[in-house]
């Protein structure tokens, strides 16, 4: 005997989305990927941060962990940081992980940080996620970019504690730049806010990365953010008399050097080079023989490079005739207090 069983349609669709399995946050955002990019985003494989020294770990320039004056609009402190007093006084200080600015006066204007990021035109057209971690006791503290032309964030509490902040932009399909904010300001269209004396931004775990979502911040070793730096700038730090530099020489006339340093990474582009003169005077020393040991062969003097010859070779003309032919050594101080500065920046 055949015993027929029957049973009602049922909708899988419906069935799936009853399931009571929880997924949490980071589960639904995997379930709303609308790509395959966008959950390799999420779960962190790969390098996502775009901000280079967004730990504020490197600081080649000195130590300002005392509060320093900006005493000019848009200048390097912490290593690939802008720091802005637009037509306001302030200071910045180094706060051992995070970076704050400061207002010194009352007035009309803007206050706080910039990193430029160096290939913008590969983000034309995407869609990015700024994030960062902000103390504020001003609500006029807010992430904002400029990619030809400024665009508004998300704004901080202005409450004075530490208070994640994350806004998603969409680069211009034809990008000029693109500046990566944390400022006190008013709005895109009118930058100057009303700030008052001791109103302050900090800022600590700057990023940007591509897509939507803010992911935990990205942690790279200080020798591999170190490096990331010296592509835009590092210092050839004067050694004690006698002893080898990262700067040496050869005399090709009796009046010029070719002074040839030894770069720790490639580049961006042909640096800007200055040079500070410690107390006591640079000094070319060639070394003596086959024996070793070092003599000096001219006091360099003066305080910058007499000429560039382009590449990663720079000429030092002397006056006079102080220089042998030939000789060859290292460039040394008396003083540790001078460097050879190398910038590329932005």
């Amino acid at each position: 005997m055949t015993v027929k069983i029957s049973k009602p349609a049922i909708n899988v669709r419906e069935e799936l989305a009853d399931l009571k399995k929880p997924t949490g946050i980071a589960g639904e955002a995997m379930l709303r990927a609308e790509t395959p990019q966008e959950q390799f985003n999420l779960i962190g494989a790969g390098r996502r941060n775009l901000i280079v020294n967004g730990d504020f770990s490197v600081s080649q320039r000195g130590d300002f962990t005392s509060a320093t004056t900006i005493s000019t609009n848009g200048t390097y402190f912490l290593d690939r940081m802008l720091s802005y007093a637009g037509n306001v006084t302030g200071n910045v200080q180094d706060m051992n992980g995070s970076i704050k600015h400061t207002a010194t006066n009352s007035t009309v204007g803007y206050l706080g940080l910039e990193q430029r990021i160096e290939d913008y035109s590969r983000l034309a057209g995407e869609t990015i996620t700024v994030s960062a971690e902000v103390k504020s006791n001003t609500p006029f503290a807010q992430i904002m970019i400029n990619d030809s032309a400024y665009k508004d964030g998300v704004h901080h509490s202005g409450g004075g504690d530490w208070e994640k902040l994350s806004h998603t932009f969409t680069v211009k399909a034809n990008p000029s730049r693109l500046y990566i904010q944390v400022w006190i300001a008013n709005t895109a269209t009118s930058l100057n806010a009303n700030i008052s004396s001791g109103e302050y931004i900090e800022v600590r775990n700057l990023q940007v990365e591509r897509g939507r979502i803010a992911t935990p911040f990205e942690y790279r070793s200080y020798g591999e953010e170190l490096a990331l730096c010296q592509r835009y700038y590092w210092e050839a730090v004067a050694p004690s008399q006698g002893t080898l530099g990262r700067m040496s020489y050869i005399a090709s006339s009796t009046s010029g050097l070719e002074l040839l340093p030894m770069y720790p990474v490639p580049m961006r582009a042909t640096p800007v080079v200055s040079l500070t003169n410690p107390t006591g005077g640079w000094y070319a020393y060639r070394f003596s023989g086959a024996g070793g040991g070092h003599a000096m062969q001219s006091n360099l003097g003066g305080t910058s490079l007499t000429s560039f010859s382009g590449g990663h070779m720079w000429w030092y003309i002397a006056s006079g005739s102080p220089f042998t032919i030939g000789f060859a050594g290292r460039v040394v101080a008396i003083s540790s207090s001078g460097a050879f500065k190398f910038d590329a920046e932005l």
